[in-house]
């Protein structure tokens, strides 16, 4: 009797875990893959977008040019019901390239992910090391990144949500 019920068991946690891989596929069919972020379209030429701001260069890649930074005017701090401390918007050859949003602690990183999934889905990679939490949702068109720090030396920001468009990416890498 008991090692029915213990293959029983066995045979629910199965099924749990293909339900789990299944409903993966279920996400991505329910969120559809975004093609821009707070109405600007990936690849969109910066002349077409009102109130941005220059804010510099910013270096993503190594021994590739860097990418134009912008910030909105009047933009919403909002993320979810998270607040973030800036949100930056990347410009490649004066093209919405991506995202950059930084913010602080964790409720704001719990509220991030909590809008990432609403929006896109479960994450694809998720990875809970001793200094660092990482989430990776990987899209067609999009991949977006949530990193955590959790030590002490990550002051200021300590969260970072990267929403990037794969075929700016590609296309800024040469591929």
């Amino acid at each position: 009797m008991k090692k029915i019920l213990l293959g029983v068991l066995f045979i629910l946690l199965v099924l749990q875990a293909d339900s789990a891989d299944l409903s993966s596929y279920i996400d991505e069919g329910k969120h559809p893959d975004p093609a821009s972020f707070r109405g600007i379209t990936w690849g969109q030429h910066l002349s077409g977008i009102k109130g941005m701001k220059p804010a510099g260069l910013f270096a993503i890649y190594e021994k590739k040019s860097s990418l134009n930074s912008y910030i909105r005017e009047k933009d919403d701090p909002a993320i979810g019901y998270g607040k973030a401390e800036d949100i930056i918007y990347l410009f490649w050859q004066d093209r919405f390239f991506g995202v950059i949003i930084n913010s602080l602690g964790s409720s704001n990183r719990d509220e991030f992910e909590k809008a990432v999934t609403k929006w896109i889905g479960k994450p694809t990679i998720r990875k809970d090391m001793p200094a660092v939490l990482y989430m990776e949702w990987q899209r067609e068109n999009t991949r977006v990144i949530l990193e955590y720090r959790k030590t002490a030396l990550a002051r200021k920001q300590d969260v970072n949500l990267s929403i990037i468009s794969r075929e700016m990416e590609a296309l800024f890498m040469g591929f």
